[in-house]
């Protein structure tokens, strides 16, 4: 089986005793037969610029293994993205894979449509896939709904995301159409099985959350599920290049 994995990361800032460049990740992928991994340098959480310059980089020299994901610093006129020339051209000119942003307190930015505004008309613009993580406060989960709607060409990735909120994701899934779940550290107890069902398999992907989290646990909630081999496929790998597919640069 292909394997995509949509949430890893590199760089020293990561601080994680497995590793921190890219060799290190390489083994881990090699280790757990993960085909391709959406990667991020933590860098760019300090020096969004440079921390992303150095992130297409690692991809342009990973022979295809590695697509590029550039971490957004979504308070500034150019998102902390490298080059010249408003937003939407910088991204046309590095052409990553994905975007990602932190939200929260710890991030001092809060992610609702006003807020976020600058980025989320940028993005959807071009159909870039958006993976989102940090705090999912109740503030965050009301402007969510409304955020999807508005921007219904921006896929929202929600990152470390559990299963045991089903009150929250089934709403989510039932009333929108673009957002997404990784299974970096989600806790099934059947609950794939019934997502598949109800919703199908089309919006949740595989992420191992590399280098604080090893992929094992993320693999087998592809591997032992009671859905079809359709349904694995999606979320291993289909499912990501598809969105990918549809980035409009």
């Amino acid at each position: 089986m292909h394997i995509i994995d949509i949430n890893a990361a590199v760089g020293m800032a990561t601080k994680s005793w497995r590793y921190t460049d890219v060799l290190g990740l390489y083994s881990y992928l090699d280790d757990y037969r993960i085909d391709t991994a959406l990667v991020y340098n933590a860098v760019a959480d300090r020096d969004p610029e440079n921390g992303n310059t150095d992130m297409l980089k690692i991809a342009a020299e990973s022979n295809g293994r590695i697509k590029p994901c550039m971490l957004l610093e979504p308070s500034l006129d150019s998102l902390g993205l490298p080059g010249e020339g408003t937003p939407l051209d910088r991204l046309r000119a590095s052409k990553p894979s994905a975007v990602r942003v932190r939200q929260g307190e710890n991030s001092n930015f809060v992610m609702d449509k006003f807020y976020a505004k600058d980025m989320l008309v940028v993005l959807n613009e071009i159909h870039m896939p958006l993976l989102i993580e940090g705090e999912y406060s109740h503030q965050f989960l009301h402007a969510l709904p409304e955020m999807a709607l508005v921007y219904p060409n921006v896929p929202m990735i929600l990152l470390h995301w559990g299963l045991n909120a089903s009150r929250i994701i089934y709403p989510l899934l039932k009333h929108t159409s673009n957002v997404y779940f990784d299974m970096s550290v989600m806790i099934d107890a059947g609950a794939i099985e019934e997502i598949v069902e109800k919703f199908g398999s089309e919006r949740l992907m595989f992420g191992s959350a590399l280098p604080h989290f090893v992929p094992a646990g993320a693999l087998a909630l592809i591997k032992y599920p009671f859905i079809s081999d359709k349904d694995k496929e999606n979320i291993a790998h289909a499912n990501f290049e598809r969105l990918e597919g549809g980035i409009r640069l």
